[in-house]
């Protein structure tokens, strides 16, 4: 299940592009950067009872999940001279990500335990 649709990336990123352009890099994004931030036991539940977690999707998911896509189809189709795009993309998109985390550990979401980062000999494990 696709948490955003190519449109609603085109509707809060202003991005011009094809659909099937964007597909790719939606499910791409939502393994990548939203599932470890949300936590695959939140996932799966937002994937069954989305009615529940409407604020959360429409509010802190969606925006993030947008930014971010827009941010990888940016790096990986449009020219480098759009350098500081990209540069303010990043800005944005750590901004929607905070306030995603901040939202999510105000504890409203029994199913959410902060992730822990593993590390052996100072190295981080995923």
């Amino acid at each position: 299940m696709s948490f955003i649709t190519p449109q609603e990336v085109k509707d809060l990123t202003a991005l011009i592009c094809l659909d099937n352009d964007l597909l790719a890099i939606i499910s791409s994004v939502e393994v990548k950067f939203i599932i470890p931030i949300i936590t695959k036991p939140v996932y799966d539940d937002i994937a069954i009872k989305p009615d529940i977690y409407s604020v959360l999707l429409q509010v802190y998911i969606k925006p993030y999940l947008a930014f971010c896509v827009r941010q990888l189809y940016s790096s990986q189709y449009l020219s480098e001279a759009l350098a500081d795009e990209t540069k303010d993309l990043g800005v944005l998109v750590e901004t929607k990500k905070n306030l995603l985390v901040n939202h999510l550990i105000s504890g409203i979401y029994p199913l959410y335990v902060i992730p822990k980062k593993k590390q052996i000999s100072g190295f981080l494990i995923r």
